[in-house]
């Protein structure tokens, strides 16, 4: 069994130098965090190659379980081919599994950035269509050859 640890957190999120610049009750923010992360593709890249060129199961996960988590498992999901509206669907049940630890985390963060809306996903799978064309192509620009795409989607496919 391995362990990784790849660092998603340093994310500018459209042009804002920091986090603290953001207005969390009015901005976009989580729309402008996922956008802002598919454009770290050093990062980013990291990640999908320990998962897709894994023999076997992998567990990856962040603090939440829906922010970074979400991106990834949207590229995934995208890659493979996955309806948008299935995505999106995938993405917003995200806040029904967090709530048990609700009052917890609203001491950090207004419930806005707690919840899972698909509009914030959206933002990131749309951008992906508009700047790369597919996502086919996004992972190829990350330098997944067209051997390594086509094994891990067989891999995971019937």
């Amino acid at each position: 069994m391995d362990f990784y640890h790849v660092n998603l957190l340093d994310v500018t999120a459209a042009g804002k130098e920091n986090f603290k610049d953001l207005d969390l009750e009015n901005d976009p923010v989580l729309s402008m965090i996922y956008t802002g992360l598919i454009k770290e593709k050093e990062q980013l890249g990291k990640v999908l190659q320990i998962i897709l060129n894994s023999s076997g199961g992998v567990l990856y996960h962040c603090s939440a379980g829906k922010d970074r988590t979400g991106v990834v498992s949207m590229l995934l999901m995208g890659l493979l081919g996955v309806d948008k509206l299935d995505i999106l669907a995938n993405y917003e049940v995200s806040y029904t599994y967090i709530q048990s630890n609700l009052n917890e985390m609203l001491s950090a963060c207004p419930l806005n950035i707690l919840k899972s809306d698909p509009i914030d996903i959206s933002a990131a799978y749309d951008s992906i269509i508009e700047n790369y064309g597919n996502f086919y192509k996004y992972f190829e620009l990350l330098g997944f050859s067209e051997n390594i795409l086509k094994n891990f989607i067989d891999s995971v496919t019937y």
